[in-house]
């Protein structure tokens, strides 16, 4: 099948960032950050991105959802989106070969400062959940402040023209789902990648690790502006139930789901929002963290009454499993947005109805 016809090709730039200064210039002369520079021998080959033909479209889908910010000139750009899976294989040749886009390449790990010191993948910088995740008049995990992630990434050595890839230092790795999504809503999807399988995959192929703190030479970007599209809140899926505009998937674990169990400190009430299905977080991925195979997945979907396409909004407990369900959504096909509020917000608003 044909790429869609927006790939790789030069589109007008309306982009506003476009016309901002050079901010490379910006970049202070900190030490920089302590990558091997030795090749990395030769290990067992992953399994390629089991999504392969559908990563053109998963493709177009970014740029349509807003690229980032481009150095380039303030005519045009290159619509060159970054898939949204790649494999260790991809991760490991770029952080040896020493090439161009080897040294673009921004390796986030997605977990606790001591799961990072303990090991992490060679190149990689720390970024922990909460930072990007804060809570927010009451609701946890919501979009940070647009300056405050500005400068989180920048201290994580991230300017406009890097290649960003995230991975979870968990299992399953809604964290790094959670962050693609962050960097999405801001403008840098396009630019931006999940390593499926994370560190639990890349480790169970016998990858090396490197441990310890790292030095990172601060990046420079301009400012961050929300892009809308990805979130929707209570209201909108309201109105997505009342005229029947999208399916709402519930990301949690099934007790959740069937209201025998609720969060207490996350939940005012137990159930679910009217008419959701369900597809568990856990199950979109199997033991060695990679996400399922095609088939499989739509599987999933298909056996929680899903049809192929449909418009889906999923929502969990802060929006953070729904993350990874957004994510896997994406990857079979579906519109999907995320209700970031989630359970949370819908269970402490008593006029909305819930299930159980």
């Amino acid at each position: 099948m044909a790429p869609p016809p927006w790939i790789g090709v030069a589109i007008p730039n309306q982009n506003p960032c476009s016309r901002l200064p050079n901010l490379r210039s910006r970049r202070s002369h900190a030490p920089s950050i302590l990558i091997p520079t030795t090749r990395i021998p030769s290990m067992p080959r992953s399994r390629p991105p089991r999504f392969a033909p559908l990563l053109p479209i998963l493709a177009g889908l970014a740029v349509l959802a807003g690229a980032g910010c481009s150095p380039g000139t303030d005519q045009v750009v290159e619509a060159s989106p970054a898939p949204l899976l790649v494999s260790a294989d991809w991760v490991q040749e770029r952080l040896g070969d020493g090439g161009a886009e080897g040294s673009a390449l921004v390796l986030l790990h997605v977990g606790s400062d001591s799961s990072f010191v303990a090991g992490h993948i060679p190149g990689a910088r720390p970024l922990a959940l909460q930072r990007f995740a804060p809570e927010v008049n009451g609701l946890g995990t919501e979009m940070p402040d647009p300056a405050d992630l500005r400068e989180l990434l920048e201290e994580a050595g991230v300017s406009v023209d890097s290649r960003i890839v995230v991975y979870s230092a968990t299992h399953p790795p809604q964290f790094a789902a959670r962050l693609y999504l962050t960097l999405e809503h801001f403008g840098m999807g396009a630019q931006s990648s999940i390593l499926d399988g994370g560190l639990r995959g890349w480790e169970g192929e016998g990858r090396p690790l490197a441990t310890g703190a790292v030095t990172v030479e601060r990046g420079s970007l301009p400012e961050l502006t929300p892009r809308p599209g990805l979130l929707v809140d209570h209201d909108g899926v309201a109105a997505r139930i009342a005229d029947a505009g999208a399916q709402v998937v519930d990301a949690r674990d099934p007790q959740f789901w069937t209201g025998e169990a609720h969060l207490q400190q996350r939940a005012a009430r137990p159930g679910r929002i009217p008419g959701a299905r369900n597809v568990p977080f856990r199950s979109l991925v199997d033991d060695s963290g990679h996400f399922l195979d095609e088939a499989a997945l739509r599987a999933r979907f298909t056996e929680a009454g899903i049809e192929p396409g449909e418009p889906v909004v999923a929502y969990c407990h802060v929006g953070q499993q729904a993350s990874l369900l957004t994510v896997a959504a994406r990857l079979l096909g579906h519109p999907v947005q995320l209700y970031d509020g989630s359970w949370e917000d819908w269970s402490q608003r008593l006029e909305l109805q819930a299930e159980n």
